[in-house]
């Protein structure tokens, strides 16, 4: 493990497609489930699938808004798959000797939560801008028809705090699940090698 970088391309391109895969197939569960908890009746599955083709009657409805999480969730499964990788390769070098079957279970767990840490920076502003591209919430949203635009009103309008809207909350979301996400599967994948 010495001759590794602690950052490789592997890590880049692994993390890349992986996000870009994992949006394509979960983003039209998400509008589905958005669509579902903005209604104003409490509607079945079924139903809300119906009434999210019904709006433009194209499968793209279930698309809706994937542009924003497209390009920056591949971002941010490669920043959960570098910090992940970039603790784990610095302890295992500086307290392990380079052996990286003497990973304890808290060392994976603590990597886990590292990549939780770069992964709320992309996130946060990424599900801030979706939920309101899909749902078109205010007056101005109505004409900033794409992520970028609306990106764009609310940093001229809020700031930078305006994109980092929930920020504390998804910061200690992402480290809480990627610590229980890569330590819990990283630990039973170490135990099979020892």
């Amino acid at each position: 493990i010495e001759d590794i970088p602690l950052i490789t391309l592997k890590d880049v391109f692994c993390g890349s497609v992986t996000g870009l895969v994992q949006t394509i197939i979960g983003h039209p569960f998400d509008v589905i489930k958005i669509n579902q908890q903005t209604n104003k009746e409490n509607i079945k599955i079924l139903d809300s699938i119906k009434s999210v083709y019904n709006k433009e009657n194209k499968i793209s409805s279930f698309y809706k808004g994937i542009s924003s999480p497209l390009f920056f969730l591949s971002y941010s499964v490669m920043l959960q798959f570098i910090g992940f990788n970039l603790y784990k390769r610095y302890v295992c070098r500086h307290k392990y000797n380079n052996d990286l079957t003497k990973l304890t279970v808290k060392d994976l767990m603590f990597a886990g939560t590292f990549s939780g840490f770069f992964a709320s920076i992309i996130n946060c502003p990424m599900d801030y801008l979706k939920i309101r591209v899909q749902n078109k919430c205010t007056i101005i949203e109505k004409s900033t028809s794409t992520p970028y635009k609306l990106f764009k009103s609310i940093f001229l309008t809020e700031g930078i705090f305006g994109i980092y809207n929930g920020f504390s909350i998804s910061l200690f979301y992402e480290m809480l699940g990627n610590t229980f996400y890569f330590g819990v599967y990283e630990s039973l994948i170490y135990r099979e090698y020892k």
